[in-house]
Order: C-alpha cells, then sequence, then structure tokens
C-alpha cells in the first residue's frame, strides 16, 4: 500500500514538473506575440488556467503578459491585482530580469492611469524612471512622455509638462521611437505656443516636419491647429487662421482637437465681426478641459462685445480671466508638489545614503583590523620562512660547491691523462725531425703518424666538460650568442684554454698547418664575437668570472655556518 501511495505522488509530481516546463516556453512566446498582435495574445493568456503556473516566477511574468497585452489592445483595466503579482515578484523581491522589472513599473503606471488614479500613476512611472537604465533610451523616453502627459491633462501643469517632454525627446531620438518623437514635438509646440502667448516657433517647426514625415492625420490637424492659434493670439491674422482652421474639418482628428479649431474659429469670426459664423462654430464646441471653458467663455466674450451686449461680455470675460487665473494656480500647485516630493525623496534618500555610509564605515573598520592582523601574521611567517629559504638556498650552495670541486678534480686527472699522451705523439715527431731526413722521407713518415692518431671515444665531451667548469661555461655562452662559433672553432678554444700549444691543437685537430690554427685563433675574437682582443685576454677574462663565483660560494658557506650556529645558539653568552 505504501509503496503504491509513494509511485502515485511521485507520478503527479512529474505530471507538474512537464506541465510547467510546457507553459514557461509558452509564455516566451506569447511575449512576442503581444507587440504583433496583443488582443490574440489577451485571449491565449487569459485561457492559461491560474491552477497550471506552479513556479512563482511564471505566475509573475503571466501577470505581466496579461496586463500589458490587456493595455495594448485596449481593453479597459477595471483593478491592479494582475499587474500587482508582477511588481511583487521583480520590484519588491527584486528578482527576474532587468526587462521585467521595468515593464512592471511601466505597466502599473499604465494601469493606474486608467483607473484614473494621476497621482499614483505619477508615482509608479517616476519609480520606473529612477529604476531605468541610463542607456536605456526606449523605456526613459516612453517613461519621461507619459509623465509630460499626466501633468499636461491631469493636473494642467504646462511647466512641468514641458520639461518632461523635453527631456523625453533626446531618449526617443536615440532609440528611434518616431511616434513618441513626433507626439512629444506636437506638445511642446503647443505648450511652448500657450505659455508665451503664441509668439514662441521654436517647437512648431520641426513638429509639423515631423507629423508630415510619418503621416498622422491627427498629429498634422492638431499642429496646423496650433499654428492657427499662433496667428490669431500673435499676428491678429484673422484670415490665416481662419484658412489654417477651416482644413481642419477635411482631416481625420480627434474630437478635442475639432472641438478647441471651433473655439479659435469662433474668436476669430467674432474679431472679424462676423457673428452668424461665430455662434456656428461655438454652438460646435464640446468642453472637454479647463481650458477648452477658458476658451468658450473668452470666444463667448467676443461675441457679446461684437453685437454691442457690454454686460454679457464683461461677465464672460471675467469668468474667462477667472478660469485662467485657476489655471495658473493649479498648475503652481502641481509644481510645488513636485517640489515637495523630489525634496521629500531627497531626504529620504540622504538618511538611506548617511546609514548606508555608516555601516560601510564599521564594516571598513572591522576589515582594516582584520587586514592588520592578517598582514602581521604573514609578516611573521614570511620572515620565519625567508630565513629557512636562505638556509637551504647556502646548504644547496655549498653542496654544489663541493661536488664542483670534486668533479673539477676529476676533470683534471683526465685531462692529464690525455695531454700525456699528446706529448708522446709530439715526441716521435721530434725525434724524426732531429734526424735531419730529406723532405722526401720525413712529409710522408709525418702524415703517416698523423693519420694513424684519433683521440679517444669520449674525448672532445671532456674536454668541453672540463674547460666549461673552470672558465664559467665559456662554450656553453659562445655558442648561445655567436651563431658562428661552430664546432671546429670549439675544439679550438677548449684545446687553448687547457693550455696546448699551436702544434698540439694542429696534432688533436687534425688542421693542416701551424697557420691554419693561428687564423682559427684569430677569427674567434676579431670576426665572430667582434671584439679587437687576443684569445688568451677572452679565456682570462672568463676564469676570473669563475674565480669570482667560487669565492662567493666560499662566502656562503660560511654564512650557513653562522646561520646553523645562531639557530643551534640564538643568544649566545655573554663575555663576563
Amino acid at each position: 500500500m505504501k509503496k503504491t501511495i509513494v509511485f502515485a505522488l511521485t507520478l503527479l509530481l512529474l505530471i507538474g514538473c512537464r506541465h510547467n516546463r510546457v507553459v514557461f516556453p509558452r509564455l516566451v512566446e506569447l511575449d512576442s506575440l503581444i507587440a504583433i498582435a496583443p488582443d490574440s495574445a489577451a485571449a491565449l493568456l487569459e485561457a492559461i488556467p491560474s491552477d497550471s503556473l506552479f513556479d512563482t516566477e511564471d505566475r509573475a511574468y503571466h501577470a505581466l503578459l496579461l496586463s500589458q497585452a490587456r493595455y495594448k489592445a485596449y481593453i479597459p483595466a477595471t483593478s491592479d491585482s494582475a499587474i500587482n503579482i508582477a511588481v511583487d515578484y521583480y520590484v519588491a523581491d527584486n528578482k527576474g530580469s532587468y526587462d521585467c522589472r521595468i515593464r512592471s513599473l511601466i505597466y502599473k503606471g499604465c494601469v493606474m492611469t486608467e483607473l484614473n488614479l494621476p497621482d499614483s500613476a505619477v508615482y509608479w512611472f517616476k519609480a520606473a524612471e529612477a529604476t531605468a537604465s541610463p542607456d536605456d533610451h526606449a523605456n526613459l523616453g516612453y517613461i519621461l512622455f507619459r509623465i509630460g502627459d499626466l501633468y499636461q491633462y491631469e493636473f494642467v501643469a504646462s511647466n512641468l509638462a514641458m520639461a518632461y517632454y523635453q527631456r523625453a525627446l533626446p531618449h526617443l531620438k536615440e532609440s528611434g521611437l518616431s511616434f513618441y518623437e513626433m507626439a512629444s514635438l506636437s506638445e511642446l509646440a503647443s505648450l511652448s505656443s500657450l505659455a508665451n502667448e503664441y509668439t514662441d516657433w521654436h517647437y512648431m517647426i520641426p513638429a509639423m516636419t515631423k507629423s508630415l514625415s510619418q503621416n498622422d492625420m491627427n498629429y498634422i490637424s492638431a499642429n496646423l491647429a496650433t499654428l492657427g492659434m499662433n496667428y490669431y493670439y500673435n499676428n491678429k491674422d484673422y484670415d490665416r487662421t481662419i484658412e489654417l482652421l477651416s482644413k481642419e474639418f477635411n482631416m481625420p482628428v480627434s474630437i478635442a482637437t475639432r472641438s478647441r479649431c471651433h473655439l479659435i474659429l469662433a474668436q476669430a469670426f467674432a474679431a472679424k465681426g462676423d457673428v452668424d459664423s461665430a455662434k456656428k462654430h461655438l454652438d460646435k464646441c464640446i468642453i472637454n478641459s479647463v481650458i477648452d471653458s477658458m476658451h468658450y467663455y473668452r470666444a463667448s466674450a467676443i461675441i457679446d462685445y461684437a453685437i454691442g451686449d457690454i454686460a454679457s461680455y464683461y461677465e464672460h470675460d471675467q469668468v474667462a480671466d477667472d478660469m485662467a487665473h485657476n489655471i495658473l494656480i493649479a498648475s503652481e500647485a502641481a509644481k510645488l508638489k513636485d517640489t515637495e516630493e523630489r525634496y521629500i525623496l531627497q531626504l529620504s534618500e540622504n538618511e538611506k545614503q548617511i546609514n548606508s555610509m555608516k555601516v560601510k564605515q564599521m564594516a571598513l573598520t572591522i576589515l582594516a583590523a582584520i587586514a592588520l592582523i592578517v598582514f602581521y601574521l604573514l609578516i611573521c611567517r614570511y620572515k620565519i620562512k625567508s630565513e629557512n629559504e636562505a638556509i637551504a638556498t647556502l646548504r644547496e650552495n655549498l653542496k654544489t660547491h663541493r661536488f664542483h670541486s670534486l668533479e673539477q678534480v676529476e676533470m683534471s686527472e683526465k685531462m692529464r691523462e690525455s695531454m700525456t699522451k699528446q706529448q708522446a705523439l709530439l715526441q716521435k715527431m721530434m725525434s724524426l725531425y732531429e734526424q735531419n731526413l730529406p723532405d722526401e722521407k720525413f712529409l710522408p713518415q709525418i702524415k703517416k703518424l698523423l693519420k694513424g692518431y684519433k683521440p679517444e671515444a669520449g674525448f672532445w665531451q671532456d674536454t668541453y666538460q672540463y674547460v666549461n667548469l673552470h672558465f664559467s661555461n665559456i662554450l656553453i655562452r659562445l655558442k648561445e650568442n655567436y651563431p658562428k662559433f661552430t664546432e671546429p672553432y670549439a675544439k679550438v678554444l677548449a684545446l687553448v684554454c687547457c693550455g696546448c700549444s699551436n702544434a698540439d691543437i694542429m696534432v688533436i685537430t687534425g688542421l693542416g698547418s701551424l697557420g691554419v690554427v693561428r687564423n682559427y685563433k684569430s677569427k674567434i675574437t676579431h670576426e665572430i664575437m667582434g671584439e679587437e682582443i687576443t684569445i688568451e685576454e677572452l679565456i682570462e677574462r672568463y676564469r676570473e668570472r669563475n674565480i669570482a663565483k667560487f669565492v662567493q660560494v666560499e662566502r656562503n658557506a660560511k654564512m650557513l655556518s653562522v646561520a646553523e650556529r645562531s639557530l643551534i645558539y640564538p643568544n649566545p653568552p655573554q663575555k663576563p
């Protein structure tokens, strides 16, 4: 029975794991689908049952994608419960990727905007701005654009809206988000014209150019409306105003833009004295905001003045002035609120930094103390290790010196035997010479004697070893440094080091004559080494190096003796 229960639980666990591995790749695919078909992605995401998502990360990812797809598919948000799952995981718990974290903050702001909670929307968009990487131009541009929209349309704070649109522009240009760049330019054109009594044309031309290149009729019409207002308020060119704004009604414009055009046209016709046309356009106005109401009462005042109703003119003009004053107060209040929020946020950040600095200072103090202790222990250990290494090195040097001494004695004996044989050969040659034989008899015997001579096996190897030991590796060094120092030259130099005469060298090496031997000796120093010295001076130079080396070895041996005595007797007895 127990085995059956365990098997069933294992099977259920495997099915759950398998199901989860299938869902997660499906979410990645739906993430890519949102940009192409958000309505289809939203339907597919809603079809995924919540109980199929066992992993916390999967649930957060699903909630983020669902909120994003609904927003892009223009499905009105009824609550923020879905996006809160993503925010809790990616922001509060600081888990997941940067992309998911920044998206969860952005769509939290979007949902709060749809729920008509602009204060909360601004808070979350600013949190997204603080989280965004400085080089994430696409997200930063969009975030700043949305904050500018909120200040403009929710808080009627045109100065703050302009500041955020201006900050969004370079990011939008860098990321290539042409639509939002065009929208920012158009909003800036409208706001800067309004703020500067329709004398500011700085953003007007770029906005019009961008909207025409995008062929976006809504923003083309909005920019035409702004341009018409500029002609109306600044130049008092009512005919040009009527000409521009009349084009709006042949375009697919928004209700707000169309209503604004009717308001300006009503004022333009009234200023020209065409009261009937002014009233016709005024009746078609739809009031969507406080600013529209202000323009409505201003247009009504102008019409009243045109028909001679002075009492109504003053009444409507006063209402328009009061509204303008309230708009200004609301704008300043929003600006003050934003400043206060920034100040409180800065105080909180400063407090966090101070606390963080205190913790860091304490941690650095502890680390410094630990580092000093470790450093002291390392110095002590290094000192002991250095003393032991020095004694070991001295012992090794002494051992090497003793070995070389024995090796030199052995090599000297070998060379003495070899030289004795060479002397015997020379004695035979001298006896032939003393017989005063004629050349035709002397030369054949000499050649026969030399032809029969061959050095013993291992002769040159022993000779080279002997010379290198007694002359500080002279043959090895010359072969390493001078490629032209070949074997024949090495044999001649080795025999010279052994004290052989030119005749000895001629016999041992088999060179043709004494002149050839002298030529070899001269080439070693003059041509191969390029030095103006004799071969004897070269040999003496390496002999001195060898003597200096063994003098140092002797000193090391004495130092070793002193060091070993100090280890045995660290505190020698003082004299009485």
